[in-house]
C-alpha cells in the first residue's frame, strides 16, 4: 500500500509522484484507479495558477457543471448561502465546481482557512461520492478541516494527477483526487470527469 499523510501532504506528494522510480511504476491508469471515481463530484479550485482556472472554466463550458464561488470578504451570511446551495446540489446528486475568486482580497492564509472551512461543511452535510482537491494550499486545508489522517494512492489518472481513498476522519473511504495548479493539460478536469461518466 502506498499513502500520504495530510499532515505533510505537499512535500509527501511531491516526493511520491514525482522523484520515487518505485512510486511511478505503481501509478498506472488502471481500471480500479477508474473504478474509484464515484459521482456526485466536488471539484474544489482553490489555486490561483490560470491553468487551474482554465480547466475549470473548460470543464464548466463543456459539461454545464455549476460553479459556486467562495469568497470570504462576503461574511458570514454570504458563506452561509453558498454552502447551503452546494449542499442542495450535491444532495440531489448534482456535481459541483468550487472556487475562489481570481484575485485574492485577504491574506493566503485567510483565505484558504475560510475555504477549507466551506469545502468541510459541505462534505459533512451531503453525500460526496469523489473529491477532487486543486491546489496544495487547498489539500492541506480541506484535509486539516476535515480532520483526515492520509490518502491511500490507488493509482494514477493522468501523469501527476493520483487518485486514492481517504484514511481517517469523516469521509473515511471516500475517492479523491489531488493535482497541483499547475499542473495536467488544459482538458484535465473535463478528462476526469468523462472517465467518470464511462464509469457510469
Amino acid at each position: 500500500m502506498i499513502y500520504i499523510t495530510c499532515k505533510s501532504l505537499r512535500l509527501e506528494q511531491t516526493d511520491a509522484a514525482q522523484n520515487s522510480s518505485c512510486a511511478r511504476s505503481y501509478f498506472k491508469v488502471s481500471q480500479k484507479a477508474m473504478r474509484s471515481l464515484q459521482k456526485p463530484i466536488l471539484f474544489v479550485v482553490g489555486s490561483l495558477n490560470p491553468e487551474s482556472r482554465r480547466q475549470a472554466l473548460l470543464l464548466k463550458s463543456e459539461k454545464g457543471l455549476r460553479a459556486i464561488e467562495i469568497d470570504v470578504v462576503e461574511g458570514q451570511a454570504g458563506l452561509t448561502n453558498h454552502i447551503e446551495q452546494a449542499v442542495k446540489e450535491i444532495a440531489s446528486g448534482g456535481s459541483l465546481i468550487i472556487t475562489t475568486p481570481d484575485e485574492r482580497r485577504e491574506s493566503a492564509e485567510q483565505v484558504s482557512k475560510t475555504f477549507g472551512q466551506a469545502v468541510s461543511q459541505i462534505c459533512c452535510s451531503a453525500s460526496v461520492g469523489t473529491l477532487i482537491l486543486i491546489g496544495d494550499d487547498t489539500a492541506e486545508s480541506v484535509c486539516e478541516m476535515l480532520d483526515l489522517f492520509g490518502i491511500e494512492i490507488t493509482g494514477e489518472l493522468e501523469d501527476g494527477i493520483p487518485v486514492g481513498s481517504i484514511i481517517g476522519g469523516a469521509l473515511n473511504g471516500v475517492s479523491v483526487v489531488t493535482k497541483a495548479g499547475g499542473s495536467g493539460k488544459e482538458d484535465a478536469l473535463l478528462r476526469l470527469w468523462e472517465l467518470a461518466e464511462a464509469r457510469g
